[in-house]
Formats: structure tokens, sequence, C-alpha cells
């Protein structure tokens, strides 16, 4: 069988709308953020006059200011020795919004004030993945169904992986198509549980390889997760929970040396890298890393080629001798056409062919399921 790997970014997302609008999307929920309380308001503010391009500012901007002030202060506390606490001052501007939040410790105000964002985002999350499931977008859900069995009748087996937090082709998976999230059920008297927990992640088949799967890369938000302060111990505690288990503590240190890390169950902000080195991060990359290796093709859904650690395995996995896919309505083009650095492509009925193997979609995730069976039958001949 073949092995086709699947990567979901945000913009496989907009698929599902409400009054014809992108449901979420990165600028709404930095929106929703900013509106929430007056401290992630005034911080978007201060970042974007500071920056030289303030449009790139959003939610995971906001977020890193945060960790990097938590790591600041806290940073200059036993037992760590940060070296940024050492060399940087913070701005005035930035203490005045600090002391606001808690006036007497700032690395605790930090500490809560990304609970807060993080679990708010989780908030958000929650109620586009509700929209996933309602009736009203069974006609969505039916298409990925489609999209899925025709990958799966070419001979393929399914390695899916995704950058958001939700489960998507999970919940929209043929009933006769199982894929395998990582972790292994829990009976129940009544029903089987299928959200995940800390001792049912299965690494021994995570690293199968064999088995049809959907991975979250960057975690899920049906990962529960309880946030505890750094106040005294050089550690932090990582929950993972369900409803028939009970808090399982999960200790975690810094990620570089003498650098304290923040942790959830969804990686967002700019430190990607370091938090994926922490279980059941880390077990989900290196099959990434083997599926990229071993792929005879790839398909790119609304995957924008932005996070630097994903992009190099990709481009490391001789990826001009598979057979690749890429859905991006971007006007500008595919960022891993650039890299590639191919030449004029083939325009066949809208469909950009730059490399016999190599075919850009540039219409949206939901055009293409329209004609995804007649593009799918000749990309897998």
């Amino acid at each position: 069988m073949r092995k086709c790997v699947i990567l979901t970014g945000a913009g496989s997302a907009s698929l599902w709308k409400v009054n014809g609008e992108d449901y979420i999307s990165t600028s709404s929920i930095t929106k929703a953020l900013c509106e929430k309380d007056e401290f992630f308001s005034n911080l978007y503010s201060y970042i974007t006059n500071k920056f030289t391009n303030g449009s790139q500012v959003n939610f995971e901007t906001i977020l890193h200011s945060i960790e990097v002030l938590f790591q600041y202060y806290r940073g200059g506390m036993q037992p760590f020795d940060f070296i940024q606490t050492a060399l940087f001052k913070v701005d005035e501007e930035i203490i005045e919004m600090i002391k606001r939040s808690n006036p007497d410790n700032a690395s605790i105000a930090m500490n809560d004030r990304y609970g807060e964002a993080i679990n708010f985002i989780r908030e958000e999350i929650f109620r586009y993945d509700d929209i996933i499931k309602v009736k009203s977008q069974k006609s969505c859900n039916d298409q990925i169904m489609l999209f899925l069995n025709l990958v799966h009748k070419h001979d393929c087996i399914i390695r899916a992986y995704t950058t958001n937090y939700d489960q998507m082709l999970i919940d929209c998976c043929p009933e006769d198509l199982h894929l395998f999230d990582g972790t292994v059920p829990v009976v129940n008297s009544s029903s089987i549980e299928f959200r995940q927990d800390i001792h049912r992640f299965d690494k021994h088949k995570i690293n199968s390889f064999s088995d049809h799967c959907y991975y979250n890369l960057h975690g899920s938000i049906y990962w529960n997760w309880q946030h505890e302060r750094f106040d005294s111990e050089k550690k932090s505690t990582f929950y993972l929970e369900n409803s028939y288990c009970k808090n399982i503590e999960y200790e975690l240190n810094e990620s570089n040396p003498n650098e304290p890390i923040l942790l959830s169950p969804i990686i967002t902000g700019y430190n990607k890298v370091q938090r994926i080195h922490f279980e059941p991060f880390l077990a989900f990359s290196n099959s990434f890393y083997r599926d990229c290796s071993d792929a005879d093709c790839f398909i790119f859904i609304g995957f924008s080629f932005a996070d630097p650690y994903l992009t190099n395995v990709i481009l490391n996995s001789e990826i001009k001798t598979k057979k690749v896919l890429i859905i991006d309505p971007n006007p500008e083009g595919s960022q891993l056409i650039r890299y590639l650095n191919l030449d004029k492509p083939d325009n066949i009925n809208g469909l950009l062919k730059y490399h016999p193997k190599i075919w850009l979609f540039q219409k949206s995730f939901e055009d293409f399921l329209c004609v995804a069976e007649d593009i799918l039958n000749d990309f897998f001949k």
C-alpha cells in the first residue's frame, strides 16, 4: 500500500462558516482575546506600535509576549539564572500593565494571564468544533467523508496530521475507516470514551506506522489541563484528564537551561520547538518525521508552511520525487512552491501543475471538495 501523508493547517477550518463568514481564524481569535480583557488589548496596542510591521501582531504574539515577561521575572528568582533578566529591563509602560494585574508578584501575574489566554482560546475553538458536529454542517462533513474514502480507495494508508487543535477528520471519518488518534479508548459500561489522557497515549502503536491515523502535532482542545504556578519549585505540572480517570501529574522542568517554560495542552505562540520535546508532542513529531521520509505522496490542506521546523522536515524528505497536492487559495501561491523554486506551471482547468508530480489547487478546501473525485483519480494514477 502507498503511504499518503495529509497535513492540515488553519486554512482547512474555513470550510465551516456561520452567516457566510469564516467562523474562526487567527484574526477572529485575536479580536476576541483583546475584547475579553483590557490587559490583552493594551499589550496588543503596545506591541503593534513598537513593531515595524504592526499588521503581523496576533494572539500568538500576545501569548509569546506574556511568556517572555514570565520568563524575565520568574527567571530572576531561585533556582533559575535567566540571562535576559540580567541583561535587559522592562519598559515602564509594561510594568504598569503588570501592576494592574498583580501589584505584588509579576511572575504570578504573567503565569495567570497566560493560563487565562490559553483557556479562552480553547473555548473559542470548542465553539467552532461544535459547529462541525451540528446538522446544519452535514453537507460539509459528508464531503470530507467522501474525500477520505477517495484517498483510501486508491490503496493508501492515511497518515494524517494537523497543526490545528480539533479533531476535524476524526469527526468526519467514515465508520469503516478508523483514524487512530494516539490513544487507546477507555471502555465504560455504556460507551467508549475517546478523549485523550496521559495514561492512554500508546507510543508503541504511534510508532508502528501501519495504521490510519490523525495526530495533533500542536496538541488538542480535548487534552485537559490544570495550570500551576512556578512559585517555589523548579517545575510545573501538566495534567491530562477525562471523565473516567483522575488527574495525573506530569512534571516538567525548563525547556533550555535556566529557562522556565509555561505549558499547556495546545502549542501556540512562538516557542513551538521547545514544547515539542515534551510528551506526547514528541511521539507525534517523531512519527511525522518518519512518515515524511517514507511517504509516497503528500496532500497539504490550508497549510501555510510558516512553521520552519515542519517545513524543513518536508523539504528534506526528497519531496520532488514524490506526488504532492497542495490546496491553498492564497493568490500569491504556496510558500512551498517558492521554496522549491519550480518553473512556471501548466494551468489545466484551474489546477496548476508545476512539476509532473507537484500540483497546486489554488482555491479553497470547500471548492476542492466539489471536484475532489476527478482530481484525486488523476493524482493517484
